[in-house]
């Protein structure tokens, strides 16, 4: 992976997209009730190790550049994570379980004609994201997921650029404020290229 330098400029004007998409939300427990007793199916997995959005995403492209390690099972079995969906097969709400089945966390999705929204919400230590993927003409071009606090205060992010064919390099930039050595800002920026599916 090559690394190229991140202007500042870049990382405010993604600090304030962020932001500005954190602010559209505030959902309540009543509606996370309202999408449990609307959705249309459930399904429910199995992780082999900790994954901040589980075996779903709202597209399925996806699935091509970040790994699932665990399986689909049954509710009669153990599992973490529980995933409903609409009439439509969208993904609404996920739920993330701890060991002892209370909630960890839950990401609700929010759909747009060319993006969708995704606001995960920690239960326990005040640990909020918010995430975009965007599309253009049907096909996945970016991702952008951003780490915030209750606040709404947008600390740092992820983003992955994606190109339209399988082969070609994948723009990544990252950076998070005040936790590199000597509690400096960490800024990276690479590119690397997709050779099959399950890159993360």
């Amino acid at each position: 992976m090559a690394k190229i330098e991140l202007d500042y400029k870049e990382i405010e004007q993604n600090l304030g997209f962020l932001t500005s998409i954190y602010s559209k939300y505030s959902p309540s427990p009543e509606d996370y009730e309202r999408i449990k007793r609307s959705c249309a199916k459930k399904l429910f997995s199995k992780s082999q190790n900790l994954a901040t959005y589980g075996m779903f995403y709202p597209y399925e492209e996806m699935t091509k550049f970040f790994k699932y390690y665990g399986k689909e099972v049954s509710e009669n079995e153990p599992y973490d994570n529980e995933y409903f969906f609409d009439e439509n097969g969208r993904l609404l709400l996920t739920r993330h379980f701890f060991a002892d089945k209370s909630v960890l966390s839950f990401t609700l999705y929010f759909y747009y004609d060319s993006y969708v929204d995704a606001v995960w919400y920690d239960t326990k230590y005040g640990y909020n994201m918010i995430a975009r993927y965007e599309k253009k003409n049907g096909v996945l071009t970016r991702y952008i997921e951003g780490d915030c606090v209750k606040d709404g205060t947008v600390f740092g992010y992820n983003e992955y650029v994606f190109p339209p064919e399988k082969g070609e390099k994948i723009s990544y930039s990252s950076f998070a404020k005040g936790v590199g050595f000597d509690g400096r800002d960490y800024i990276s920026k690479s590119t690397f290229v997709v050779l099959c599916d399950g890159a993360r």
